[in-house]
């Protein structure tokens, strides 16, 4: 069993609890400065129980979230996407910290196929010159981030691996 730290109680950070309960786990502090019976702040005294804290926040407050939780010495999971501009930071944070982090625009398992599949095929069309490629995503309009962290993640698997694109454009 582990003791979660659930930071960020939106659609996904209550799908969080309803899966980590039903597999055993458990919930010791919610965290959400907008949530009704949580935590307002991270501090020691909340996450004080937890063994991890996984976070789904925001896009502007995930990095000085991933700071306090650092300094607080609690690992993380960040499924919160919109933040990558600051990788480096976050991982220099991480080092010094000597806390573990794992982070992704995707946690889901059927996208993480998508994603294999969708490399395999960038190299099948990196050798046909006459054939493109192109991808689209559509959201809901509550939709926190755009593009969101799967379709940077796509966009990032074509250009590792088709030679002849530089970069990708992103429109709304």
């Amino acid at each position: 069993m582990t003791n979660i730290a659930l930071i960020g109680y939106g659609k996904m950070g209550q799908m969080v609890q309803r899966f980590a309960t039903a597999k055993g786990h458990s919930i010791v502090a919610i965290v959400d400065p907008y949530g009704e019976n949580c935590y307002k702040e991270m501090t020691a005294q909340a996450l004080s129980g937890a063994d991890v804290c996984i976070d789904f926040s925001a896009p502007q407050t995930a990095v000085a979230n991933i700071k306090q939780m650092a300094a607080l010495g609690k690992n993380m999971v960040i499924g919160t996407t919109g933040w990558y501009s600051q990788l480096d930071e976050v991982k220099q944070i991480v080092e010094q910290s000597q806390v573990g982090l794992i982070w992704s625009g995707n946690f889901s398992i059927g996208v993480n196929a998508l994603f294999k599949i969708v490399e395999y095929a960038a190299r099948v069309f990196n050798n046909l010159p006459d054939y493109d490629v192109l991808g689209h995503e559509f959201h809901h309009k509550a939709k926190a981030d755009s593009p969101s962290g799967t379709a940077t993640m796509l966009g990032k698997i074509l250009l590792d691996n088709m030679e002849r694109k530089q970069s990708w454009l992103w429109t709304n």
